[in-house]
């Protein structure tokens, strides 16, 4: 479902956010100012939104498609690692 909505998104980034993700004022300002200080203003930036630093989140330039695997995000074939896995 995460691909076909990535696939269907208009913009050009794509924020992920999970259920538990509690964002703040100024969340979203605050990740496109760090995207903007990378080389060429685009690629990933990683984002936190809880005191824990437990929960990662993400927000990327679909330009970044091209350099990934099948063009996913999300393949199956990841090992998830944080939260949900012991």
């Amino acid at each position: 479902m995460l691909d076909k909505l990535v696939k269907s998104a208009r913009g050009e980034h794509i924020m992920f956010l999970g259920d538990d993700t509690i964002p703040q004022p100024g969340f979203i300002q605050a990740a496109l100012n760090a995207m903007a200080k990378l080389p060429g203003g685009w690629g990933v930036v990683g984002l936190n939104s809880q005191k824990s630093r437990h929960a990662a989140h993400f927000l990327a330039d679909k330009r970044i498609l091209d350099l990934l695997p099948d063009r996913e995000f999300f393949n199956t074939a990841y090992k998830h690692c944080w939260c949900d896995t012991n």
